[in-house]
């Protein structure tokens, strides 16, 4: 296939604030002296206009029923009918004593008071066993359907799922982790990652349901090392994962992976097949209503990013390597990381032109389904991140220490390491899928170096001020 210049645009990342698919999380107390947005943290929000951080306990904690602070916007309460069942408000005499919007704990409030009183009325956002519509409560009772309080179980505010909406509590993730990936074990590919390790909830993480397509042993290794270099060395236990377009060379005896200098761009097609579309349940078609992030449809890409990047390589997927996995979210936790590099032989001639492999990693969870893989808010294919690979190695620079026995040596370049950060829901399942593939030939290789994938206790929201993506090493 000719290999031509065609510039195109880079898919702008537009973020709008408290975005997701359920985006009407608590904090973790109720009653306090101010109202304030977009909370998140272990004792945070993960929703928006949080009126009470202090006072009494109980109830929907964040002093609003949903972003209005009124309940819902309507004044009727929002999608779900139930709340968490926890039928107690705080039901204290403290908290910021004010009549309208507050999230106090006194006994009476006016329209869009999220206290936790014995009563109120329109659109109070409490935690009683009683209100009127609109209440954004977690109790057995009220009406106006729209418990949208942070309690665990509800998760209601038009999210993807009614379950586990936001009152994250105490962050319950593994305390410490114990690695299973000893060289010469022959550990599976999750516990390469730092999953699966045998253990208790204290120190491991169990997925429920994983998978790996793969049609070529050359295409995936595990490794003590990539490169001669010392710069691509696990970040958990002893072992980290290459996966590549192309094929990799054998690892040695102490598991450390050199391939020759310039094999990446030596035309290494694999075994994996060509000609494909994205892998259920990734879709380049955006998810969103009006801008990226905004009002997801909890089935499309929530990002917006992968459209354009997708018909730049010609809507086709070569050399197609995917996987996935399922792990139960704790409660209070957040978000997840993982630790990763992308290399490719594609770097710098064939910027903006069909060549665009791309990496992919989907999240579908109730606040958010869609591609998380970014560095500086650019998706990663070879497009995107030309900016990446220049700051780290030079302007089209193919030479450096780091690129030693990579194999890219002279044809390719690297981001360098980071830390990828993504949404979780406490309380939830949480399914990541990861795909790997070239486009527009199968010819140049693009390989991904990843390792140590961990829970994050706040966590982030895809959006502009509080930002999910990459963390750099």
């Amino acid at each position: 296939m000719t290999r031509h210049g065609t510039l195109l645009g880079l898919t702008a990342l537009l973020i709008s604030l408290g975005a997701g698919c359920a985006d009407d999380g608590g904090d973790t107390a109720g009653g306090d002296n101010s109202a304030s947005e977009e909370g998140t943290g272990i004792s945070g929000s993960i929703g928006e206009e949080s009126a009470d951080n202090s006072g009494g306990e109980g109830g929907d904690n964040s002093g609003s029923g949903d972003n209005s602070g009124s309940g819902d916007t309507s004044g009727s309460g929002d999608a779900s009918s139930s709340g968490d069942n926890s039928g107690s408000g705080d039901n204290s005499d403290s908290g910021d004593n004010s009549d309208s919007g507050d999230g106090d704990g006194d006994s009476s409030g006016s329209a869009g008071d999220g206290d936790g009183d014995s009563g109120g009325s329109a659109g109070d956002g409490d935690g009683d066993s009683g209100g009127s519509a609109g209440d954004g409560d977690g109790d057995s009772g009220g009406s106006g359907s729209g418990s949208g309080d942070g309690d665990t179980g509800d998760g209601d505010g038009g999210g993807c799922a009614e379950t586990g909406d936001g009152d994250i509590g105490d962050c319950q993730a593994p305390a410490e982790h114990v690695p299973c990936d000893t060289f010469g074990s022959d550990p599976t590919w999750t516990q390469v990652l730092g999953l699966d390790c045998p253990g208790t909830s204290n120190n491991s993480v169990q997925t429920t349901a994983n998978s790996f397509t793969n049609a070529d042993p050359l295409a995936y290794a595990a490794v003590t090392q990539f490169g001669s270099s010392g710069d691509w060395v696990p970040t958990e236990g002893e072992m980290a994962m290459v996966i590549t377009t192309g094929q990799l060379a054998a690892v040695d005896g102490s598991g450390v992976l050199i391939n020759p200098t310039g094999s990446a761009q030596g035309g290494t097609n694999n075994d994996n097949p060509d000609g494909q579309q994205l892998p259920s349940p990734m879709t380049p078609t955006p998810g969103w209503t009006g801008a990226p992030f905004d009002d997801c449809d909890c089935v499309n890409d929530c990002s917006g990013s992968l459209q354009e990047q997708w018909a730049l390589g010609l809507a086709a997927a070569n050399d197609l390597m995917y996987f996935d996995f399922t792990v139960q979210t704790p409660g209070g936790t957040a978000g997840w990381e993982l630790d990763f590099a992308y290399f490719s032989a594609e770097f710098p001639e064939w910027v903006n032109d069909d060549y665009n492999d791309i990496f992919v990693v989907w999240v579908e969870s109730p606040q958010y389904t869609g591609n998380m893989c970014f560095i500086d808010n650019q998706p990663c294919t070879v497009t995107a991140l030309d900016n990446a690979a220049d700051t780290f190695g030079g302007v089209d620079v193919e030479t450096g220490p780091a690129l030693a026995g990579t194999g890219f040596t002279g044809v390719g370049q690297t981001t360098g390491l980071f830390t990828m950060l993504g949404p979780a829901t406490p309380n939830t399942p949480l399914n990541l899928s990861f795909a790997l593939f070239d486009m527009g030939d199968s010819v140049y290789d693009t390989t991904v170096f990843l390792d140590n994938w961990r829970w994050n206790c706040q966590g982030c929201i895809p959006s502009e001020i509080d930002d999910c993506g990459i963390l750099p090493q």
